[in-house]
């Protein structure tokens, strides 16, 4: 799914479902790191960076929103 794709999926969603559906694909995350990022300086520290903002409060609804 193209990123504008993705982005009219996710606003199309009842506002309820469009955080659970971001709360939902976080598994997702360290595969698509993996996938993406140069895998010689992809330490834990650095997974651990792109998931810290993950532990705050209603973050999934900050993102929704912000998409």
């Amino acid at each position: 799914m193209r990123e504008d794709g993705l982005q009219r999926f996710l606003l199309s969603l009842p506002h309820k479902y469009g955080p659970l559906f971001l709360r939902a694909a976080v598994p997702y995350l360290e595969q698509m790191l993996y996938k993406a990022y140069n895998k010689n300086k992809l330490t834990q520290h650095v997974v651990d960076g792109y998931k810290y903002p993950l532990n705050a409060r209603d973050w999934d609804r900050g993102l929704y929103w912000f998409i």
